[in-house]
């Protein structure tokens, strides 16, 4: 847990909660407290890697914020962030045990909120505590975390931040014994396979693909972005598929499938067409190659389209439901490639691959982001079950959720760019429940439209997950 402390008013402005933390996302924090609430002169902390790595020295540097680092074992040269971290362990921590990030970071949250009402500021000037605003205002960052403070340590204003390692990540509840909000939460789907694969680590940050692709992780912690050019000539000639039935993909199914017998089994096979070949050519050479070398392109995606169809038949020998492949066509508005080039290349290695699915009993899902509903009639003749992720932002969800019932069931709708980031509880819950009234009749998979991004405050995720609970036939969390 990293907490950070204004120690002039005594305001906890934040406390971050994550498995583990690094030099980066220590920055991340700093840089959306300077933006809110100005930049002090110096931060002072004990010599921690997560503090004293160069990522956050050069950052502070650039932004002209000086380091004071305490003498080693001397905690009681931060005192203001040693006395916030005891109060926090007494009232909170000790008190608490939690199943889950999402319970942990509301809890915390909570008890921090109640913390800064009962907490009584000290010679507050008109700028009401605000960071940054007192003329030789510095920073203090202690071994548990950093702080502004006057140089004189007196009226100036002052942030810890600090760094909690709480058990060896999250404490869970005995009874539940578990960490993974999936068992708390008991969502009807369960999501097997590797949607994105599995990456080697090459060092610098980066990481290969099955495929051989190099991702570059340093500025993109998620995915990454694609490195180099694996395909620099339209030609596979010199190129060998990897093995789709890397035992990998499947060690784990049936374990999990008896660990959660009553949930609806979905086999996620991402980066499934499209996008699989763009990582491999590269975006700009494959958009040249849809005009100038079409038949290198339909060789690609039919070699694609056979590693997937592979895969998936191996995964229906397995007791699964449905089978989810993801290709992002779309952007913010309209497709990237055009409808017509999307029915010529992509349309048809879909029907293949839609078919071996269908073939076999089983649903067929797709997550396709952006603006894609001119392609709905299509999906739907080629087999298409149910669209994902459905983004109330680009897609009309009450016309379309009409237009489609009982031909394409939606699974999402809930808004990742709008009301889940920057509305309140209340605007989710109203969101949520106009969802679920709506889509009454069936055919809708409630869901966030897509992943819960950091950004999101924790009140929000319980709003949301609290409708969820509220439905018919769905016990409530404990």
């Amino acid at each position: 847990m990293l907490n950070v402390v204004d120690e002039y008013t005594p305001e906890c402005l934040t406390i971050e909660v994550r498995r583990h933390f690094t030099g980066r996302d220590v920055v991340n924090v700093l840089a959306e407290l300077f933006a809110i609430r100005g930049r002090p002169r110096y931060l002072r902390s004990d010599n921690g890697p997560e503090f004293a790595c160069r990522a956050v020295k050069r950052w502070l540097a650039k932004k002209k914020v000086g380091t004071l680092f305490i003498e080693p074992g001397s905690p009681w040269e931060n005192g203001y962030i040693e006395s916030f971290n005891g109060k926090f362990e007494d009232e909170c921590l000790n008190g608490e045990l939690f199943l889950c990030l999402a319970e942990a970071r509301y809890v915390v949250d909570r008890w921090r909120m109640d913390y800064n009402t009962a907490a009584q500021p000290v010679g507050l000037d008109d700028a009401g505590g605000v960071l940054g605003t007192v003329p030789g205002a510095a920073a203090s960052v202690c071994s548990s975390g950093f702080g502004y403070a006057s140089p004189s340590g007196t009226h100036g204003k002052c942030i810890g931040l600090t760094l909690i390692q709480v058990g060896t990540e999250i404490r869970g509840r005995s009874e539940r014994g578990t960490d993974d909000i999936e068992d708390v939460l008991a969502g009807h789907l369960l999501g097997l396979g590797s949607g994105i694969g599995f990456f080697e680590d090459i060092g610098n940050s980066r990481v290969r693909d099955v495929f051989g692709v190099v991702w570059d992780r340093s500025a993109d912690k998620d995915i990454g972005v694609v490195e180099g050019c694996l395909l620099p000539e339209p030609t596979l000639k010199d190129y060998e598929m990897p093995n789709p039935l890397d035992q990998r993909f499947f060690a784990d199914i049936e374990e999990r499938i008896a660990r959660r017998p009553g949930q609806f089994r979905v086999f996620n096979l991402g980066f499934s067409l499209y996008e699989r070949a763009w990582t491999l050519r590269g975006m700009e050479n494959l958009m040249v190659d849809f005009i100038e070398h079409p038949a290198f392109v339909h060789e690609l995606l039919g070699a694609i389209a056979d590693y997937n169809i592979a895969q998936v038949r191996r995964a229906m020998e397995f007791d699964i439901d449905a089978v989810r492949f993801g290709d992002d066509w779309g952007q913010q508005h309209g497709l990237q490639m055009g409808p017509a080039i999307w029915r010529e290349f992509i349309r048809p290695q879909l029907a293949r691959m839609y078919g071996a699915v269908r073939q076999g009993g089983r649903f067929v899902s797709i997550h396709s982001c952006g603006d894609v509903d001119e392609l709905f009639d299509d999906l739907v003749a080629i087999g298409l079950n149910c669209f994902n992720p459905f983004q109330p932002e680009v897609l009309d969800v009450t016309e379309l959720m009409g237009r489609y019932r009982g031909r394409l069931a939606f699974h999402g709708g809930l808004s990742t760019q709008r009301t889940l980031p920057y509305g309140t509880p209340a605007d989710v819950r109203a969101e949520s429940r106009r969802l679920l009234e709506m889509v009454r009749e069936g055919g809708y998979i409630f869901s966030p439209a897509h992943a819960v991004e950091g950004d999101v405050p924790i009140e929000n995720i319980m709003a949301f997950i609290e409708v969820a609970r509220e439905q018919p036939g769905v016990a409530p969390l404990d």
